[in-house]
């Protein structure tokens, strides 16, 4: 705590309900990081650069509610990202992944990566209260025989019934869909997708784009907010950072074709599906 009469530049003072001091530390204290000095305002500028505005008021000026009932993906611009249809060309590397549910929609979308690493998210499926089966046949019917050069899925779908050891990833793959866990870190995919979403400045294009025709994603990624904070939620040990867990099912299905770092290869074997044990990833249902 700061006990002399001289105000701190960038230093704040708080006393907390519980009686504690809390003092915070903005980037102004430090000289070079100062926007009002000449070496400060080039770090400045070249730190925000890139930078969604919510993200920024958080990590650099300590504001709590910062993302709080926010856009996650507010970089997302319709006029930026979305494209009309056209034919993807055959040897264009394809993704496809798959988010599953039971009452809730089972979601499913595609996506062809260019030969300048350019992703193009190009068909979805989204499609509640059906069977495994009827999901099948509808990607199959879909893909119209098209090769996927990877599929990948929600890991939880490796989870295995105690009451039958099976499991969704091996009904799919029974049914000729054959696909991998899908990497499900939220926070690291998150910001890829938003690196994903940003202007490249060099080219003046994101990463990816979005077919018009696309409208349950273009409708979720529209939408997709962080959750509200509650008033006083500055001081509680764990802020929650998570996004509204609703209708965000394409967005997983984003996620998890860019955290697995698509790119174009001429030919791209897909494996072989392994089953897991008996025993990986049992659930008993509560």
């Amino acid at each position: 705590m700061n006990t002399d009469n001289q105000p701190v530049k960038g230093l704040a003072e708080r006393r907390c309900r519980n009686g504690f001091y809390v003092a915070q530390l903005h980037y102004t204290a430090e000289p070079g990081r100062d926007p009002s000095t000449p070496q400060g305002l080039v770090w400045y500028e070249n730190a925000r650069r890139g930078m969604p505005e919510a993200s920024w008021r958080k990590e650099y000026e300590i504001d709590w509610f910062a993302r709080s009932g926010q856009l996650v993906y507010p970089l997302f611009r319709r006029d930026v990202h979305v494209v009309e249809p056209f034919a993807i060309p055959s040897h264009w590397t394809r993704y496809m992944s798959v988010d599953p549910g039971l009452r809730n929609p089972t979601a499913v979308l595609w996506a062809a990566v260019d030969n300048e690493n350019s992703l193009f998210f190009y068909d979805e499926y989204y499609v509640p209260e059906k069977l495994i089966a009827d999901h099948c046949r509808a990607i199959k019917a879909k893909e119209m025989g098209i090769y996927i050069s990877r599929r990948l899925i929600d890991p939880s779908a490796s989870n295995r019934s105690i009451v039958n050891g099976a499991s969704a990833r091996d009904e799919y793959a029974a049914k000729g869909i054959v696909c991998s866990p899908a990497k499900n870190d939220l926070e690291v995919g998150i910001d890829r997708v938003g690196r994903y979403l940003s202007i490249d400045p060099v080219s003046g294009k994101p990463g990816a784009f979005f077919f018009s025709c696309l409208v349950n994603t273009i409708n979720e990624i529209s939408n997709y907010r962080w959750e509200e904070l509650e008033p006083g939620g500055e001081e509680k040990r764990d802020l929650p950072e998570k996004p509204v867990k609703r209708q965000d099912h394409l967005m997983d299905c984003m996620r998890y074709i860019i955290m697995d770092e698509p790119r174009y290869s001429a030919k791209t074997v897909v494996p072989g599906y392994k089953p897991h044990s008996r025993w990986e990833g049992m659930t008993t249902g509560y």
